[in-house]
């Protein structure tokens, strides 16, 4: 598990490890999961989450899950024993990893975008995976949406010019 600030929403990274065998389409298990994530916030970070949150759930085969956790900072909850939260899965069931340079030899989609390589795995292990994690940045949400649909696709023949 990785948490990360970003736009001040929080990140979380969760690895298939971390998410087992969860239900995301199962409402109730899914907020007695993530009630136990914010638990686990508060005994290893020290970070306290209460009140009211929008939770965006981004899913991948390949990686596990990363949430978006948006703080609606409402006034309503005076106290801090309280979450509520508000969970929206993503339709975007994919993620991307952003590169620099590009490689060959991956079974991977790859596009081209503002200066980077998004590889889009189709089949990967674990050990390749990791690579892409250790080299580059995973892509996820609407980004995916974007590189995917004004990005250049590149095929064999352009990867065997450019290399």
């Amino acid at each position: 598990m990785k948490i990360d600030y970003r736009d001040n929403n929080l990140i979380v990274f969760l690895n298939k490890k971390n998410i087992g065998d969860i239900d995301f389409y199962n409402k109730y298990e899914l907020q007695k999961y993530f009630r136990k994530l914010f638990l686990s916030f508060k005994n290893i970070y020290d970070l306290d989450l209460c009140g009211n949150y929008d939770i965006n759930v981004y899913i991948d085969k390949y990686y596990g899950a990363i949430l978006e956790i948006i703080d609606i900072g409402d006034d309503y909850f005076d106290y801090c024993d309280v979450i509520d939260m508000n969970i929206v899965i993503s339709k975007y069931r994919n993620f991307l990893y952003r590169l620099d340079v590009l490689i060959d030899n991956v079974d991977c989609d790859i596009y081209c975008y503002d200066g980077y390589y998004y590889y889009e795995p189709q089949n990967i292990d674990f050990l390749k995976l990791g690579f892409f994690l250790e080299n580059g940045e995973v892509i996820f949400g609407n980004d995916v949406y974007e590189i995917k649909s004004k990005g250049n696709k590149l095929n064999s023949i352009v990867i065997d010019k450019i290399l």
